[in-house]
């Protein structure tokens, strides 16, 4: 028969919480963090949008120089044009003068033929006296102004060119100028949109945080709210682990239970299989007692076998912790038959349990031998997942429906009756419901017939002969 401190040991307590809790200090730490960055995201903007306004009114400014610029090359463009139209002009005239000269050209020729053959004074006095060839000579004067005038225009020409080349140079350095202001003002905005999105994004984040934060708070208080109702209940074996959550599992407990009696509770822990060396595993004894706030652990487990470290040397430290009084009884989890007894070899106190994975789906640990070990040895099997996460609870399973009517239980009560209903065999079961831990407790009270529980191992569907959690080595 099973040992009195064992009997109705059903609960979990919901100690194995999921790793991603953590201290709400730690978490006020962070949004401070976030608040911190939010402000240097402000600063940055102010920072930002003040380069902007600047180089706006640089463009503004650069943006009126390139418009005077380009009226006065307007200017300049329309006087080259008038410039050249008179040229134009000029260059007909003296095209037409040149026309007169070559025509007064042909008649002083046969003047001069005729001066030869003439009686007259000297040909400067024929000329001076001929009213036609003064006037030719005036011409020639006029045509010679002419070309003065045409040759400084030209040079004006040249330097309005010169100037316009130079001003159209300015205007293109100017234009580059802005573009690459324009540039940067583009930069600035992109910059200040990043730190916009990078404030908004802080400060969804922080609300993520602040919400995941309060959602945390949520559960943990109904964690030691369910610890507390547990108890009340007459749950007494409190199942816990420094790998749960990083040891906050153990602060939840340690917080649940300051109000009860400490010596009517049976309390669990486990130390990870990383601290199996005898120091490590001394040290994380003494921390588990720190975090639950009590003097000794009622069962201290070794959490699975350590490939590299010797099991000698884990029971010799676990042999001080018994001598000493910080544990009241030593066990083992997720061992096998063979690993059990070479631990045993080595303890100077019984081993008085196994906490392994069992249910009407994974029957690893049953096949390897380690019910009938336990019953032989008289040794607690602790089964762990008794239903398996709820898994097994899903779908129609005939026989399930067949036990469930007989005994006038729920799927759940049925899963957790037949491990409990087999010598030697407790179990943990884990809720944050009062209604689903009144359910489980609904599982004892009551025993399943042995023809039942073996139809029940043969014939329930889809079973697995290797735990999909921690498979035996």
């Amino acid at each position: 028969m099973k040992k009195s401190w064992f009997i109705l040991i059903l609960f979990f307590l919901i100690l194995a919480i999921n790793s991603n809790i953590v201290l709400a200090d730690e978490k006020d730490d962070k949004i401070r963090q976030l608040e911190s960055q939010i402000e240097q995201y402000n600063q940055e903007i102010v920072k930002k949008q003040s380069e902007a306004q600047s180089l706006s009114n640089q463009i503004s400014i650069f943006e009126l120089q390139v418009k005077q610029t380009q009226a006065e090359i307007d200017a300049t463009n329309l006087s080259i044009k008038q410039l050249t139209s008179a040229i134009n002009q000029k260059e007909k005239n003296i095209s037409e003068k040149e026309k007169e000269i070559e025509d007064k050209n042909v008649l002083l020729a046969r003047y001069l033929r005729q001066v030869q053959r003439s009686d007259q004074g000297s040909l400067l006095e024929f000329l001076l006296k001929n009213r036609r060839f003064s006037d030719f000579f005036n011409d020639l004067n006029s045509i010679s102004n002419i070309q003065n005038q045409i040759h400084d225009t030209l040079l004006k020409i040249k330097d309005l060119k010169e100037k316009l080349v130079k001003e159209k140079d300015d205007l293109e350095s100017d234009k580059a100028e802005q573009e690459q202001l324009k540039h940067i003002q583009n930069k600035q905005k992109t910059a200040l949109e990043a730190a916009k999105k990078g404030k908004q994004k802080l400060l969804d984040q922080t609300k993520g945080q602040e919400k995941t934060y309060q959602q945390l708070i949520a559960k943990t208080r109904a964690d030691i709210e369910a610890i507390k109702n547990g108890i009340n209940l007459g749950i007494t074996h409190l199942d816990t682990a420094e790998n749960y959550a990083n040891g906050h599992s153990e602060e939840l407990l340690g917080e649940a239970i300051k109000n009860f009696d400490r010596s009517k509770l049976f309390i669990v822990s486990k130390v990870g299989r990383t601290k199996l060396k005898h120091d490590d595993l001394i040290k994380s004894c003494k921390e588990s007692l720190q975090r639950i706030g009590t003097t000794y652990l009622d069962l201290f487990l070794i959490h699975a076998p350590s490939l590299e470290i010797p099991i000698e040397e884990s029971m010799k430290a676990m042999n001080e912790l018994y001598d000493e009084g910080l544990i009241k009884n030593i066990g083992v989890s997720n061992f096998s038959v063979g690993r059990m007894i070479d631990a045993q070899k080595y303890s100077r106190a019984k081993i008085v349990a196994n906490q392994l994975h069992l249910n009407l789906k994974y029957r690893e640990t049953e096949l390897k031998g380690l019910i009938k070990h336990c019953q032989e040895n008289d040794v607690m099997f602790i089964a762990w997942r008794p239903v398996q996460k709820g898994t097994i609870l899903d779908g129609n399973i005939k026989i399930m429906e067949e036990m469930c009517k007989k005994y006038d239980k729920t799927p759940s009560q049925i899963a957790i009756n037949w491990l409990i209903s087999q010598d030697n065999i407790v179990t943990l079961s884990k809720t944050r419901s009062l209604a689903h831990l009144q359910e489980n407790l609904g599982a004892i009270g009551w025993e399943m017939a042995k023809d039942d529980i073996e139809r029940l191992r043969v014939e329930f569907p889809d079973q697995q002969s290797v735990s999909d959690v921690v498979p035996l080595v």
